[in-house]
């Protein structure tokens, strides 16, 4: 007596497309972590571009990026694919907590021009609680770093006296360089230094 196993209805069919996606897998590389973090950025529904036009860069030599409103990301074209993929991750962290607008929500960025710049100063470690999202955004997307955590200016509109928060309403805790304009009472921005 012979025992043969028939399959069930289907399994050849599973069994069929598994071995399909392993073949597929072996044909096409995987995506780079900037890849990565693009799909991601665009499943979000946040616009991605380099920060040029026919003229060239449209940021300085120490600006990395801004994001705009939560919902658009410009990148300087000028960075390295390393440093552009943890300023990358640090981009999605701040369009994870930004509040266009006057008011937000406790602990979100309240950005009154609707934008954020970040610079090229990277933190050694990420102390921040955005540092380290954009630390763990970027470890998640494939990009092995010690800290994708950059100093960022976020414009304000006015005075909260929060306290823990430096007295501005949006700004995170911790030491700021803040620019007013002819000793007006409200800052125009706020340079978060760690």
């Amino acid at each position: 007596m012979v025992l043969s196993h028939s399959p069930a209805n289907g399994e050849d069919e599973l069994a069929s497309q598994s071995l399909a996606r392993t073949r597929l897998h072996m044909l096409v590389p995987a995506p780079t972590p900037l890849a990565r973090l693009r799909d991601t950025a665009a499943q979000l529904g946040i616009t991605v571009v380099d920060a040029a036009d026919d003229d060239g860069p449209l940021l300085d030599d120490n600006t990395a990026a801004f994001v705009a409103c939560g919902v658009c990301i410009a990148v300087n074209p000028g960075l390295d694919e390393g440093v552009r993929e943890e300023v990358f991750a640090m981009a999605l962290a701040l369009t994870y907590a930004m509040s266009p607008g006057a008011a937000g929500h406790g602990g979100d960025i309240t950005a009154a021009g609707g934008f954020v710049l970040i610079s090229r100063t990277r933190e050694a470690e990420p102390l921040s609680a955005l540092g380290l999202l954009a630390t763990v955004i970027a470890r998640e997307h494939g990009h092995e770093t010690a800290s994708a955590a950059f100093e960022y200016t976020v414009p304000v509109s006015v005075l909260a006296g929060r306290p823990g928060r430096g007295g501005l309403r949006g700004a995170p805790a911790g030491p700021q360089d803040c620019r007013t304009a002819n000793g007006a009472a409200e800052p125009l921005a706020c340079r978060v230094r760690r």
